[in-house]
């Protein structure tokens, strides 16, 4: 942890004055950016009610739009008036605000940088960083679960979106379908990476957050890839114990995600309202890539075994020519190669596999994919046919 502090932590948290005088259960770190007033106090009750400590990075990106900065700063004009129970980090006024492109990423690798700096030095009685957004309602016994009887570097907590909108509500039922079909498949077929990868529904260990020098400085999928590596070197686990809501709402603040997704869901719900012609990966793009996790499994054991046609082209697409002529010279033990294989088809390589796939088995309405799904899948996706 010293290490990780004192050359990849941002100087803001290394550099910022914290109080000593109070010891917190745990840290919740949130990025705000152009959010109302009534979500730093929903967050900050929450935190207050379970003896945490709120960090809040109030931030904006070089060029914000003129009302979103507005906003911003009206919100860290009240946070700072708060005294106990949060500690507000300003990345918003003049001077101070984020690169655009590095946005949400540097927001949320501030905050738990200072988490990190924190726990290190007894403020925290927990070294588990929990982590959330601005739109999400934590439950009210959202600390209490004691996470360390996981085996994992990391947790990812179960979600729902909320919203009185009724179309919305329909586009944010099928995102979230979409998003469990992809990881409870990946379950079935024994990926390693077999999770969802939502910000606002993370806890990570500090020391499994400072072995992979914290987020990336990302505007967009930070929390993908942070998971990613954190799989690698110390595991992560989804759990449906907790459920976080979060509110279903359209953005186009960052490349893509949750907002844009609903936005464009919506566009189709207005010419077919049931969602029919919302696509998704067909099921025969997971069958494919259970034999692709099949046949590395084999590999590893035979370097001469032989790759179905179509998983070979896509696993060459994918750069595995390298690494087939490495494994077995590189790694002379079994475990070793397994384990090199396994970081080596990641999420990343596993994301681009299923949707390679497509050349194949092209995407097919989410809802005729799900309705063809075990019963017990079904269940854990929540769809009933």
């Amino acid at each position: 942890m010293d290490q990780y502090l004192s050359r990849y932590a941002e100087p803001v948290a290394r550099e910022r004055s914290v109080p000593r005088d109070n010891r917190y259960r745990a840290a919740l770190i949130v990025p705000f950016y152009d959010e109302p007033v009534a979500a730093f106090e929903r967050l900050h009750a929450a935190a207050t009610r379970a003896d945490a400590l709120l960090i809040a990075v109030i931030n904006a990106p070089n060029g914000a739009p003129d009302q979103c900065l507005r906003r911003t700063l009206e919100l860290l004009d009240h946070a700072v008036t708060r005294k106990s129970h949060a500690l507000i980090i300003d990345c918003a006024t003049p001077g101070n605000t984020l690169p655009a492109k590095q946005g949400v990423g540097l927001a949320r690798k501030i905050g738990s940088d200072l988490a990190c700096r924190l726990w290190q030095e007894g403020s925290l009685a927990s070294g588990w960083l929990y982590q959330t957004d601005a739109d999400a309602e934590l439950p009210a016994d959202y600390f209490d679960h004691d996470l360390e009887h996981y085996d994992a570097g990391a947790l990812v907590f179960d979600h729902r979106h909320v919203t009185n909108e009724r179309q919305l509500a329909r586009a944010a039922e099928l995102y979230d379908w979409h998003m469990a079909y992809y990881h409870t498949s990946l379950a079935r077929l024994g990926s390693r990476y077999a999770f969802p990868t939502l910000g606002s529904t993370i806890a990570i260990r500090a020391d499994a957050y400072a072995a992979v020098r914290g987020y990336p400085r990302r505007d967009a999928a930070e929390d993908f890839y942070l998971l990613n590596k954190v799989q690698k070197v110390a595991g992560v686990s989804f759990t449906p114990e907790v459920t976080v809501t979060l509110a279903a709402r359209r953005s186009h603040r960052v490349p893509f995600g949750t907002g844009p997704a609903l936005a464009d869901i919506e566009k189709l719900l207005e010419s077919e309202p049931s969602g029919a012609t919302f696509t998704s990966y067909h099921p025969r793009a997971f069958a494919l890539l259970g034999e692709a996790l099949e046949s590395l499994r084999a590999f590893a054991s035979d370097p001469g075994h032989a790759f179905a046609p179509r998983v070979e082209a896509i696993l060459t697409t994918l750069g595995f020519a390298r690494m087939r002529g490495v494994a077995h010279a590189k790694y002379p033990k079994k475990p070793q190669r397994q384990k090199a294989l396994d970081d080596w088809f990641d999420a990343r390589r596993t994301l681009r596999f299923v949707h390679e796939s497509r050349r194949f088995w092209p995407d097919q309405p989410l809802l005729t994919s799900l309705a063809t799904l075990a019963q017990d899948q079904q269940q854990a996706i929540g769809f009933c046919d």
